[in-house]
């Protein structure tokens, strides 16, 4: 037991000592220990705000938008929607080509 009470005076003998070092060691703890609160909190956040929205959409909703300019357009699956080339303008789309959908679009969806 005195051992254990001499090593405990020694400690904080060297914490009164080095009395900066440790203030600055127990700061970056404290701010280290917020930031991952705060992070998590975060993205906890986040993903009960995208997961609220997409319940709202409801389970029988797809919505469909022309121009992404995916791999479908450029007939990297095999499959060409436009004309040769995969639809103009430079590769990656940024042409400013825009496809349109079409009924018939609408009918292979359903």
């Amino acid at each position: 037991m005195t051992r254990a009470l001499q090593t405990a005076r020694m400690a904080f003998s060297a914490l009164l000592g080095h009395w900066a070092r440790s203030s600055l060691t127990m700061l970056g703890i404290v701010i280290g220990v917020a930031a991952v609160i705060l992070i998590t909190s975060l993205g906890n956040g986040v993903q009960g705000q995208i997961g609220g929205q997409l319940n709202e959409l409801g389970p029988n909703l797809i919505t469909v938008a022309p121009g992404s300019g995916g791999a479908a357009e450029t007939g990297a699956q095999g499959f060409d929607d436009g004309p040769p080339g995969g639809g103009g303008g430079p590769p990656g789309g940024a042409g400013g080509a825009v496809s349109t959908l079409t009924t018939g679009d609408a009918g292979a969806v359903a």
